[in-house]
Order: structure tokens, then sequence, then C-alpha cells
């Protein structure tokens, strides 16, 4: 008897870890990670950003788990989320040092990903594909420690851009 109610109880423990991981909607966020609102002087939102240190690329980005496929097989980047009034709530370990790159999603995602031949472009070719290095116009951060504000709250985040008190609920940084 005793047996059967452990085993029992280890199955219902599998299952609830199983089940609760298995949310497509909002990736999974590192505690570090929180959530920005930002505006750019250009519409960047399909184009790969990338961090800046000392004004130069210092990593090569990868899109690999940051990408979902639509139903014909298109890449969509799962970090960013279009607002009201031009901002975008971006899931990115994105900060004010960011440049966006003249490669889109797309493009990056199929370079990657080539069944014949994946390459990522060298830390001279991103430096070279730059479009902007001082794209932001307005960049509002979450923060709070654990982060208060998720991907999913955007219909929320969307009615505090309406109310015009993004400052109330966000760090301005720029």
């Amino acid at each position: 008897m005793k047996n059967t109610i452990l085993k029992l109880l280890a199955l219902f423990l599998l299952l609830c870890l199983v089940t609760a991981g298995c949310d497509n909607d909002t990736p999974p966020l590192d505690p570090s990670i929180h959530i920005n609102i930002y505006k750019t002087k250009n519409d960047y939102f399909n184009n790969v950003h990338i961090n800046l240190k000392d004004g130069k690329v210092y990593y090569k980005p990868s899109l690999h788990g940051k990408v979902d496929l639509d139903e014909n097989g298109e890449p969509h980047y799962r970090f960013r989320v279009k607002l009201h009034k031009g901002y975008i709530l971006g899931i990115e370990e994105s900060c004010t040092h960011a440049a966006f790159l003249s490669y889109t999603i797309e493009e990056y995602y199929n370079m990657e990903n080539d069944p014949e031949s994946p390459t990522i472009p060298s830390i001279v070719e991103l430096t070279e594909h730059i479009i902007d290095q001082d794209p932001f116009t307005e960049f509002y951060t979450d923060p709070y420690s654990p982060a208060i504000f998720q991907r999913s709250d955007s219909t929320l985040i969307n009615q505090i851009i309406d109310e015009n008190e993004l400052e109330k609920y966000f760090k301005r940084l720029k």
C-alpha cells in the first residue's frame, strides 16, 4: 500500500513538471532578464539586434531557440511584441547599447539553419552590417527583481501606454 501511494505521488509530480513546461505562448525567462519597452528611430522590428561593448560587436548572436515557424514555415522572433503607439515589448537581453543589423530575422535564421552550409557571420561582417548604433528614442525596463511584467502582459502594457503611464511602472533609461 505504501509503495503504491509513493508511486502515484511520484507519477503525479512528474506529470506536474511535464505539463508546467509545455506553455509555448511565453518563452522561458532567466530571472535576470527583464521586460523592455522601447521605440526606435526606424522600424527595426524584423531586424537582428546585437549588443555593443565600447561601441564594438563582442559576440555573435544566435537565433537558435528564439524563433518559431508559422504554418508556412516562415520564421518569427519570439522575443518581441508590437505594442500601441509604436512601442515594442522586448524580452531580449537588450540594453540601450544595442545596435540593429541589416540582416532580417528571416535572413539570419536561414543562414544559421542552412542544411548544406550553416553559417554565422564573423564579427567583422556583423560590424559591416550595423545599420544603427543608436536606434532608441525611448527605452524603459521593468526594474523589479523578479520582474513584475511578462510577455503575456502585453494587453496590460498597452493599457499603460494608452494612459501615458509608462514611467509609473517602468524605469526610463533613455
